[in-house]
């Protein structure tokens, strides 16, 4: 906590003692916020906030789910939205939430949920990867790209109370088209 827990002398109207209440009062009331979210989230609701995503390690062989590696962030500019990069800038934060602090997890793409070993997207893929696309030969399904902002919730399961955070983010299709058809041995005659 950011407040000064105590203090030796008074300043005027506020003495020891009447600081002391004040603190008590902050700490009561970020308390009772905290204890209400963790109360909301145990009934299945869910807390939101802005989040950057920061690594993808693919979750299993034959399916195009990935865990991302995630940070809470801010905005960093109180201006409206704008075409600046400065005024759209987001940054961590020190005291926020992250995949490997406050008993954070990896996030899950709520859109990856519906993938198979057969479908991504309802798309047909490779059943010995779950990625590359069938119908459109040199294109695949990838992760979340790296430093894209979401909203990430906070929820927990229905029956087990476990706390899992998610988020709902397109994920790339990438390839390269085949190289076309050159023919050169058409002849157009002569005019």
């Amino acid at each position: 906590m950011t407040i000064k827990q105590s203090i030796s002398k008074g300043l005027g109207a506020i003495t020891p003692s009447a600081w002391a209440d004040i603190v008590g009062a902050v700490d009561f009331a970020a308390q009772g916020r905290a204890l209400n979210m963790i109360a909301r989230l145990r009934s299945g609701d869910r807390d939101t906030f802005l989040a950057r995503i920061d690594s993808s390690v693919k979750f299993a062989a034959t399916f195009a789910r990935w865990r991302y590696g995630w940070t809470q962030v801010r905005r960093t500019s109180l201006s409206t939205f704008g075409i600046s990069v400065a005024q759209n800038a987001m940054t961590g934060l020190s005291t926020g939430f992250s995949d490997g602090t406050n008993g954070g997890k990896a996030a899950g793409n709520m859109l990856e949920w519906g993938n198979s070993t057969s479908l991504a997207y309802g798309f047909a893929v490779s059943t010995t990867d779950g990625v590359t696309l069938q119908n459109v030969t040199g294109f695949s399904v990838q992760p979340v790209p790296n430093n894209t902002i979401v909203v990430m919730h906070a929820m927990r399961s229905e029956t087990a109370g476990v706390l899992h955070f998610c988020f709902a983010a397109p994920n790339r299709i990438d390839g390269s088209c085949p190289s076309p058809i050159i023919d050169n041995t058409l002849d157009g005659g002569s005019f």
